[in-house]
């Protein structure tokens, strides 16, 4: 009936103004950025050239010997800080514990 009135003219129009809007670019939401950020973190190797781990397996790994080997918060956060030293100035292992859950709670 719409069209009755508007005619053909307004039946293209609006066909392209839908077409228009579906190729808008959106900000995803919340649980849609973790995610990417999840996906992100799991393709950045450690640091270049790291063959072994990219950042999540060393942060699920580390969070593994954790608790398995039952460390205070305090024993992990120097642990990761001399991890951090010791490797090549652009590793992604994180800066402390707290750092590591972060990463990790993405997983839901």
């Amino acid at each position: 009936m719409v069209y009755d009135v508007a005619g053909v003219e307004y039946e293209m129009d609006h066909y392209q103004e839908m077409d228009d809007s579906s190729t808008m670019d959106e900000t995803p939401n919340i649980k849609t950025q973790k995610f990417y950020e999840l996906l992100d973190a799991a393709q950045k190797p450690l640091w270049p050239g790291c063959n072994n781990h990219i950042e999540l397996s060393f942060v699920i790994r580390f969070l593994t010997i954790k608790s398995e080997g039952n460390m205070s918060q305090r024993s992990c956060d120097q642990t990761l800080t001399l991890m951090k030293e010791t490797h090549p100035t652009s590793n992604l292992i994180p800066k402390d514990f707290y750092r590591t859950k972060k990463l990790v709670s993405k997983l839901g």
